[in-house]
């Protein structure tokens, strides 16, 4: 098995991070050994690809070369073993002009693409694992870019060309960020489908910082590429666990080339709980922020933040109001292990799988309405409830209620009556829908009449689209086949 070198966070009750960082070599689990006659860093979870760019060396202001890193290969031994230089170090003074050392860059950029498969092959293994164990299926591929939409360092000719090869104007990537849909260029490169359902992309480091378990390691000042850091990696990954699970934008409606990539609030404090439980403690942010008995990141999982006190801000962020159902989660979570109970991570997927169960009606569900019931901490707090009366016969019910209520989250009564009722209403053919509360009335899909003719007709689907409240597809049009 090829082994690479990247960061390890191990436990430990000792530091008031919760933990301690490490620099190791282990083993990459689910790798493809030759993938299209080569290495890479490609598995049955995720595929990596590197969007780095450098101005090569004895460029000049007339005549600048900009080249693309590339993917990461192994080593003679197949090992991908490579130097995270600081996340690519400081900018010195070359040339009467401030740059990157571009051997810094290609160690940091390759070490991100590793660090980045085993972190986020890490969690997919996890959440696979508790799909199987709901009955559900596992989660789609998803495609890692790292350093993406990078602005190559060097003379401002040399950004230009980029541009222009492109095709596109070139947008800096300041944060990193998740497509539900990954587009279709740049095309397939080494066999690797672009056409994939989800992307993430992870910005390139925009700032030195001197604090968190990064600089410490390092011994320097830590540029904050986002690759390098487990928190975003895993909290990017639980987007694509969202999307694929509760689809709180309701994309399984749109077309895939019309995904909407909008985050909801739910979303990223479901996707903050990933990560805290990834690293077991609730300072998410510590590898690149101070974190300490005096300073603590205000969206640390460990924050006292209520929603009454996000009622008191004049406008509070949604960072800050997604940190309120995290940290209430993350109050679950304790709950749960101080009674000798680890379910809280398979609790919280259900729950997700259980938002996914909410339409506005059985057939032809609209996409804002169904967004609407699906989104809001009330709605996700009921979903926890149902989840744990299916999955866990109800022995969390007091612990879930004292956690989201120590928080100020109401119940939504409303879901709970949703999610009591059966997914289609008894009569399929019924002009009511008797079975969803509230809903406008709409009648079922009528199949159409067979022929009089003496001959047999029958109908079979030739087009499907997505709609129907039970996850399955209903026929939109038909074709008849007459049989003497």
């Amino acid at each position: 098995m090829s082994q690479g070198r990247v960061y390890v966070w191990d436990p430990c009750q000792d530091e008031f991070t919760g933990g301690r960082l490490r620099l190791d070599t282990v083993p990459l689990a689910h790798l493809n050994g030759a993938a299209h006659g080569h290495a890479r860093l490609g598995g049955r979870f995720v595929d990596v690809v590197n969007g780095a760019r450098i101005v090569e060396p004895g460029s000049t202001e007339t005549s600048p070369t900009c080249t693309a890193i590339g993917d990461a290969r192994p080593d003679d031994q197949g090992n991908f073993l490579w130097d995270p230089a600081a996340g690519g170090g400081r900018r010195a003074k070359t040339g009467g002009r401030l740059s990157l050392d571009p051997a810094a860059c290609v160690q940091a950029s390759h070490f991100g693409e590793v660090n980045a498969y085993y972190h986020i092959t890490r969690m997919a293994e996890r959440i696979d694992t508790l799909l199987s164990r709901l009955g559900d299926k596992p989660l789609p591929r998803v495609r890692v870019v790292v350093n993406a939409h990078q602005v190559p360092d060097g003379p401002v000719d040399a950004r230009d060309a980029a541009r222009a090869a492109d095709g596109t104007p070139w947008e800096p990537l300041r944060t990193s960020r998740y497509l539900c849909h990954a587009p279709a260029d740049p095309p397939d490169r080494d066999g690797l489908a672009a056409r994939c359902l989800g992307e993430i992309q992870l910005a390139p480091g925009s700032r030195m910082t001197k604090e968190g378990w990064l600089p410490r390691l390092a011994g320097t000042r830590y540029r904050t590429t986002a690759a390098h850091i487990a928190g975003h990696l895993y909290r990017q990954y639980g987007f694509h666990v969202s999307r694929h699970t509760a689809d709180f934008m309701a994309n399984s409606l749109q077309r895939p080339s019309r995904q909407n990539n909008a985050k909801t609030a739910t979303a990223s404090a479901v996707s903050d709980y990933w990560a805290a439980s990834m690293l077991g403690t609730p300072h998410v942010w510590c590898w690149h922020h101070r974190h300490d008995g005096h300073v603590i990141h205000p969206r640390s999982l460990a924050s006292a933040t209520t929603m009454a006190d996000l009622a008191a801000m004049k406008t509070p962020s949604a960072r800050d109001t997604a940190t309120v159902l995290a940290a209430a989660l993350w109050d679950l979570r304790g709950r749960l292990n101080r009674d000798g109970d680890a379910d809280c991570d398979l609790l919280v997927l259900a729950a997700l799988l259980t938002v996914r169960r909410l339409w506005d009606a059985p057939y032809r569900p609209d996409r804002a309405q169904t967004r609407t019931l699906r989104n809001g901490f009330a709605v996700f707090a009921a979903c926890l409830l149902h989840a744990d009366t299916l999955s866990f016969d109800g022995r969390h019910r007091e612990r879930i209620k004292t956690a989201m209520r120590g928080r100020g989250i109401d119940i939504c009564d409303d879901t709970i009556a949703r999610l009591s009722q059966p997914s289609v209403p008894p009569t399929a053919t019924s002009t009511t829908d008797a079975a969803w509360p509230g809903t406008p009335r709409r009648s079922a899909p009528a199949s159409p009449k067979p022929s009089s003719r003496s001959t047999t007709t029958s109908y079979t689907p030739t087009r499907w689209r997505p709609g129907c409240a039970t996850g399955a597809m209903h026929p939109t049009t038909w074709r008849r086949s007459a049989t003497s």
